[in-house]
C-alpha cells in the first residue's frame, strides 16, 4: 500500500462509516500521501466529490456524465447536480427530525440539548454559524474545546 513509485491509486468507499469530518481530514491525507499517482475514488457520498478536479457519474454501468463538479453541479439538468439535491435534501430531512437526541459531555456528564440545531441547505457553498460551540452539521464542541459526536 505504501510503495514508493505508485502511479494508479483505486479507493472504493474507503473511509465509509466514519464522519464527515474524519473522512475529509483522511482524504486530505491520501491525496498528499499519493499526490502524484492517478487516484480514482468510486465513491455514494456525492458531496464528498467537490473537492476532486473531475467526476464520472456511472449509471447502471456507463458513465452518463464527465467532468468539473462545480460546473456539473451548475449545469441545468444534470445528473451530477440533481444527484447533490438528493442528496441534502435527504440528509436535512433526516438529521432535522425531532426524533433525534443531541447529547454532548460536558465536565465527564452527560447532557441533551434541548433544541434542534439548524442545517445549512449546502453546507459546500457556505460556512452557518449556529453561535458559540456551534459549528457545521450540528457539530458541537464544549466550552472546554472537546468536541462531541457529528450529526451528519
Amino acid at each position: 500500500m505504501l510503495r514508493p513509485g505508485v502511479r494508479l491509486v483505486i479507493l472504493d468507499e474507503p473511509f465509509r462509516g466514519l464522519d464527515r469530518e474524519g473522512r475529509r481530514v483522511l482524504m486530505a491525507r491520501v491525496r498528499e500521501l499519493w499526490r502524484d499517482a492517478t487516484l480514482i475514488c468510486i465513491t455514494h457520498d456525492v458531496s464528498e466529490t467537490r473537492s476532486f478536479g473531475r467526476v464520472l457519474v456511472v449509471d447502471e454501468g456507463r458513465i452518463v456524465e464527465d467532468g468539473d463538479p462545480a460546473e456539473l453541479a451548475e449545469q441545468l439538468g444534470s445528473r451530477y447536480g440533481k444527484l447533490l439535491d438528493a442528496e441534502e435534501t435527504v440528509r436535512a430531512g433526516l438529521w432535522s427530525s425531532s426524533d433525534w437526541r443531541q447529547l454532548h459531555i460536558d465536565d465527564g456528564r452527560l447532557l441533551e440539548e434541548s433544541r434542534p440545531l439548524p442545517i445549512a441547505r449546502r453546507p459546500w457553498e457556505r460556512t452557518v454559524n449556529h453561535g458559540p460551540g456551534t459549528t457545521n452539521y450540528g457539530q458541537r464542541t464544549t466550552d472546554n474545546g472537546r468536541r462531541t459526536p457529528e450529526h451528519a
